[in-house]
């Protein structure tokens, strides 16, 4: 069983739905399930990318890296079973001719709302990841300067020369606790 990441209490909504769980199976058979309503399990996953999302792109814009962390795998399993659900309605198109018009309606605003939330989480992460980059390039050269100061090594005429140092180029690593 897939258990869901405990979320920080900041990030839970009170009454917070989870995915319906189905009986196990008895028999190769659910016991006492009815047929499943795609376009409420639609609807519903929808739902929760769209609150996963935009918890997400709030914890992007405050730096909470640790929560955007703790939302990952969730936002992992919901994208699979939207991929799923999806699949499901290309294999079988009768199930949106099916659906009364106001559902269908409701359905691509639900999914027009998801793609927004997805292009600005699209948009925070490169900006996140940018502004990492930098900051490590900075780090980066900031050692890389120090260090070329402070060292000297031998010229070609076996003087002690600085300048011979900016030529190599030095290694630097970064060793990250978390």
């Amino acid at each position: 069983m897939n258990a869901q990441p405990k979320m920080p209490p900041r990030l839970r909504q009170p009454g917070q739905q989870s995915m319906p769980k189905r009986p196990r199976k008895q028999n190769g058979r659910h016991e006492n399930l009815p047929p499943r309503n795609k376009s409420e399990d639609m609807f519903q996953i929808i739902r929760q990318l769209n609150d996963l999302l935009m918890k997400e792109n709030v914890a992007l814009k405050k730096h909470r890296v640790s929560d955007v962390h703790v939302l990952g795998e969730r936002k992992q399993d919901l994208a699979r079973l939207y991929q799923q659900q999806m699949n499901a309605f290309h294999r079988n198109p009768e199930l949106l001719k099916e659906m009364d018009e106001g559902k269908r309606n409701a359905l691509v605003q639900a999914g027009v709302r998801l793609g927004e939330l997805m292009k600005d989480n699209a948009s925070l992460l490169r900006a996140n990841i940018k502004v990492i980059n930098t900051f490590m390039k900075s780090v980066v050269d900031s050692v890389r300067e120090k260090q070329e100061r402070k060292s000297t090594s031998y010229s070609q005429q076996g003087n002690l020369d600085g300048y011979a140092a900016v030529k190599r180029n030095m290694a630097v690593s970064l060793n990250e606790v978390t």
